[in-house]
């Protein structure tokens, strides 16, 4: 499929799954309320962090590009999923049963919760694996169509059964949580075997070890403190109706990265493919293009933020707008980061990614320091603001100097991104109603 087209489809399919996820969180909060939600999330936050913190060999992130060379790895790379899965999953049991995991319980699911939850993170932690693993060989193979439907899996699922345990009464913790386990367990078996079928064929291959990998392990931590960090400093608070409202505004600003989340996984695979000059050529290009939508994006969402959420949500999560309007630059920040993060994938993970990340998770947390102890939620919304600015600047900086190009090249949107782009779709609109 060509990139267009595979940035289309995967685009739409990921609103159809931001809608699907939108209106399962909604009857989530009011069922479960905002200290209910905000515990759930904090399950679901801690699974993420366990599976990024545990993916020690970062292979997942080398399969779009070891794939799109070589895709008779894909036997290989997928046995390096499940073997991740499992080590991961026995880790976490390990883990969750020392001191140290009593603590870490009792601050998911409060001390009411703690008991019993270990398996649900355990075999979450596994499912997760499973699904990344999938989802990146997919893109490496260019299955955009199958990675689409794995990904709207898990919402769609979520939506059916919140809907089904609401309407009986059922919707509390603990079922929540079964729930949300259960669609990524679906969701790994339709990334498996639905649309077409991964090919096992070739299992004696062995997977390229690279040092880039370990590099990208490390990227992935700080990827995930830069946006995690802020929502872990309002839960260490204690607030728990805090940590839902900002959960709340945090998913509805993160929708605005979808675009540049999809644009990033599809590009990957082209730009391996592509000459050092013109993988710099088409990443300042998406850049521009993805900077415009995203600025729009935020104007849409801060004009429409408040009535969504009063609509979705109830009065009881209003204060979330606030919090929202505060998470707009960290919105605009991440998008910049993902695409440049784009081209650096293809040249292996340079340290230059790492420096970044580290000095946006530094000035977060350091405003995290100061700012969330008086403002809560709204605190913490500022601090991942301050972060994700000072990491997009970071790299925008690195990366017009490294392209030997001025930063507005990275930046401003220019007449011949509109031109190409309707030249495109006109081309796409030929192939399907040929003449």
């Amino acid at each position: 499929m060509r990139f267009l087209p595979a940035v289309v489809l995967t685009l739409a399919s990921s609103a159809v799954s931001f809608g699907t996820n939108i209106l399962a969180n909604a009857i989530l909060g009011r069922s479960l309320g905002v200290a209910g939600f905000g515990e759930f999330t904090l399950f679901v936050a801690t699974a993420g962090m366990l599976c990024a913190a545990l993916d020690v060999t970062g292979s997942r992130h080398l399969h779009p590009v070891v794939l799109a060379r070589d895709p008779a790895l894909t036997a290989a790379a997928f046995l390096r999923g499940l073997g991740q899965a499992v080590t991961s999953a026995t880790l976490v049991v390990l883990l969750l049963e020392s001191p140290i995991g009593d603590r870490l319980l009792v601050w998911i699911g409060g001390p009411g919760q703690a008991t019993g939850i270990s398996g649900p993170i355990a075999v979450a932690v596994a499912c997760l694996v499973v699904n990344a693993h999938i989802s990146k060989i997919r893109v490496g193979l260019r299955q955009y169509r199958e990675m689409s439907l794995a990904a709207l899996t898990p919402a769609v699922c979520m939506l059916a059964g919140s809907s089904v345990l609401a309407g009986c009464g059922w919707l509390q913790f603990r079922a929540t949580v079964w729930l949300w386990v259960g669609a990524n367990f679906v969701a790994c078996l339709v990334g498996t075997f639905a649309g077409t079928p991964l090919r096992f064929a070739g299992w004696s291959r062995s997977y390229p070890a690279a040092a880039a990998g370990v590099r990208a392990y490390l990227m992935q931590v700080l990827n995930l403190l830069g946006v995690r960090v802020a929502l872990a400093t309002v839960a260490l608070s204690g607030d728990l109706g805090e940590v839902g409202l900002f959960s709340v505004a945090l998913s509805l600003v993160e929708t605005l990265n979808r675009v540049p989340a999809v644009v990033t996984q599809v590009a990957v695979p082209e730009l391996a493919r592509s000459s050092e000059e013109l993988a710099g050529e088409r990443t300042a290009r998406l850049n521009r293009m993805t900077v415009l939508g995203s600025v729009v994006a935020c104007i849409l969402l801060a004009l429409g933020g408040s009535p969504f959420i009063h609509a979705a949500f109830g009065d009881e999560f209003s204060r979330a707008y606030l919090i929202l309007l505060a998470l707009l630059p960290a919105a605009l920040g991440r998008s910049i980061v993902m695409n440049l993060t784009a081209l650096y994938t293809t040249q292996g993970f340079p340290w230059v990614l790492h420096v970044a990340a580290i000095i946006g998770v530094v000035c977060n947390v350091a405003a995290a320091y100061v700012l969330v102890p008086p403002l809560g939620g709204l605190g913490a919304a500022i601090s991942m603001s301050i972060g994700c600015i000072a990491w997009s600047g970071t790299l925008v900086a690195s990366a017009a100097s490294s392209l030997q190009r001025p930063i507005s090249d990275l930046l401003a949107f220019r007449r011949s991104d509109a031109a190409l782009v309707m030249g495109r779709l006109k081309a796409m609109r030929r192939d399907r109603h040929p003449a």
